[in-house]
């Protein structure tokens, strides 16, 4: 299941000539975090998909995100890779995400009252010089 990132851009976007579309991310694949996880908290590889359509390279030198399940909070991750989305192209990112055991205990019990799983990730993308 893909879903659509709405992405707020860093401020060091405009001026640089003409303005730069968002570019799409999805989540590719979630799984627990090898020997990271504890009682109380609980670390999540998220892997992600950028596209990019824009007709200049975006240079990405961090990621910042929050994991919304059912209009609730689940996870939070950050990350500080660089990675480079080439123009009209895509590139993917593995970024580690931390949630709690009471975040997952809500999220449970919310199951019940919904029919669908919806999830929305918000966040931003921090772009490195050009």
């Amino acid at each position: 299941m893909l879903l659509l990132l709405a992405i707020s851009m860093a401020a060091g976007c405009g001026g640089r000539g003409a303005p730069i579309e968002l570019p799409e991310v999805y989540i590719i694949n979630v799984q627990p975090a090898e020997g990271e996880s504890g009682l109380f908290e609980q670390r999540l590889k998220v892997d992600l998909r950028i596209r990019n359509p824009n007709n200049q390279d975006l240079n990405i030198d961090g990621l910042d995100f929050f994991l919304d399940v059912n209009g609730n909070r689940l996870a939070r991750g950050l990350s500080n890779e660089a990675v480079t989305v080439p123009r009209l192209g895509e590139a993917t990112m593995s970024v580690t995400a931390s949630t709690t055991l009471m975040d997952i205990v809500r999220q449970v019990t919310r199951l019940g009252q919904h029919q669908d799983l919806v999830y929305a990730v918000k966040g931003k993308l921090h772009l490195g010089k050009v």
